[in-house]
């Protein structure tokens, strides 16, 4: 649930970035929260298991290899360098 919410925070917030808008105490604390919450998130989803030809994978390794795909690449984009993190 808090994801979701974040998620809808980052829909509006990220593309007012583009517009410099003034820095105060709330977005910057916002912005804090949301890093914090993805980075963490990141690890997190490597304990989560997946199922394949009927049996339950829960390997680190195993879990980060399939996490590591192309597809997944995208969740990676958030944590680039000067991408709106807070100062």
């Amino acid at each position: 649930m808090i994801g979701g919410m974040l998620i809808m925070y980052d829909l509006f917030a990220v593309p007012l970035q583009a517009f410099n808008p003034p820095e105060t105490p709330a977005l910057l604390a916002m912005d804090w929260i949301t890093l914090v919450f993805w980075t963490v998130n990141v690890g997190a989803s490597l304990t989560t298991g997946y199922v394949q030809e009927g049996n339950t994978i829960m390997d680190p390794h195993l879990i980060a290899q399939t996490r590591g795909s192309a597809a997944q690449s995208c969740q990676f984009a958030r944590y680039e360098p000067g991408a709106g993190y807070p100062k």
